[in-house]
């Protein structure tokens, strides 16, 4: 049955690419995926009975995008009301689209189309849909409408989610090691960057897979800040002397576990899916890991599906694209994330009400009287 369902859905957005819709110039969507075969499960659970690689030929070949939710409640400065959102899955998830990154591209674009018959005038790019993209450039050559990431508001929320963490634990000093895994990316490389601006510390080990890329990176932020430590590695253990680690890579790979980190170590991971071992939670009681990246939003807002974050949340992408699209404007963060669109963003968000979520760690809130804290 909830296969049958699923391919229903898919049918109907199928019709929708051959008869006119009604479009509205202030409308966006946001493009999303499945992040492992589990999501897959919890939306069907039947099919959890079929083999593994069954389920992921029939995703790839027998399935295309469709509107799994429609967004309400996001108003513009200027009074309009209701502007109109949709929130589009690719059938694929996320070890699916790395490993077939062609598969990807062609339901990606697929979901643009769908997309602007729905009427979205600027489209939103989640999870991995924008890497594979180039950071939506890619898009860009081949589609008439606005595309935004989501990076900007996802590097400044991941500051300002640090900024909580070490005020809670009293610990902020220039002397701390922060290791950013992913450092080279979209996001890594603007948080090395304001890590080192707004002086949360002078000793970055940034961890990336190019060498060359990172040594790059290095050279920049050298130049640009005065008296700071930029060590490179490909090697994940190097993290084993970082006080904070800040997770944001496009990996679909467990990363982290018990043996490469330091006692009383902060994760603060922005990854989807997530890159640090569910096994920390017992082998690792010292260690605070924190679900970066998630917003809470106006209360007006609803979007009514689960994306996996906790009720009156939303990912930080999601809630750029939701500004972006109130404020009229088209392309945002695209391609690297800028630190000026990083500040830019931050302000409208303030504007619009969008604040950091509480601190959570594996979905639970934390706060000060949690005994992690005081370790």
């Amino acid at each position: 049955m909830e296969t049958i369902s699923l391919a229903i859905s898919s049918v109907a957005d199928l019709m929708v690419r051959y008869k006119p819709c009604p479009t509205n110039p202030a409308g966006f969507a946001f493009l999303v995926h499945p992040r492992n075969i589990s999501d897959i499960y919890r939306k069907y659970p039947l099919l959890r009975y079929l083999p593994k690689s069954f389920i992921k030929f029939m995703l790839a070949h027998f399935f295309w995008p469709v509107t799994v939710s429609y967004i309400q409640g996001v108003h513009n400065l200027n009074g309009q009301r209701n502007i109109p959102g949709w929130i589009i899955s690719l059938p694929i998830t996320a070890e699916q689209m790395i490993a077939d990154r062609k598969l990807a591209k062609k339901f990606i674009n697929k979901a643009v189309l769908l997309a602007q018959k729905r009427g979205a005038r600027v489209i939103g790019l989640g999870a991995l849909i924008s890497p594979i993209t180039n950071g939506g450039i890619d898009l860009k050559r081949e589609h008439e409408v606005g595309f935004t990431t989501g990076n900007a508001l996802t590097v400044g929320m991941t500051l300002k989610g640090i900024t909580r963490v070490l005020a809670l634990k009293n610990m902020r000093n220039e002397k701390l090691i922060f290791a950013v895994v992913g450092a080279t990316g979209s996001i890594g490389q603007a948080v090395c960057q304001l890590l080192l601006r707004d002086r949360y510390t002078r000793h970055i080990l940034a961890v990336g897979k190019t060498a060359a890329h990172l040594n790059e990176l290095a050279n920049k932020l050298s130049s640009a800040y005065k008296e700071v430590s930029i060590s490179t590695f490909t090697d994940i253990k190097s993290v084993k002397n970082a006080d904070i680690i800040i997770m944001a890579t496009s990996s679909t790979e467990v990363l982290l576990s018990k043996d490469n980190l330091k006692n009383g170590v902060i994760i603060y991971d922005i990854t989807q899916p997530q890159n640090v071992s569910l096994s920390l939670q017992e082998e690792r009681k010292d260690v605070i890991v924190i679900d970066g990246g998630v917003v809470k939003l106006p209360e007006n807002i609803k979007y009514n599906f689960n994306i996996g974050t906790p009720e009156g949340t939303t990912f930080a992408c999601l809630a750029e694209t939701m500004i972006v699209a109130a404020e009229g404007m088209e392309d945002f963060s695209l391609g690297k994330v800028r630190i000026e669109h990083v500040d830019k963003i931050m302000e409208l968000a303030k504007r619009y009400n969008f604040q950091l979520a509480p601190l959570r760690s594996w979905g639970k809130i934390i706060n000060e009287y949690d005994h992690k804290w005081n370790y």
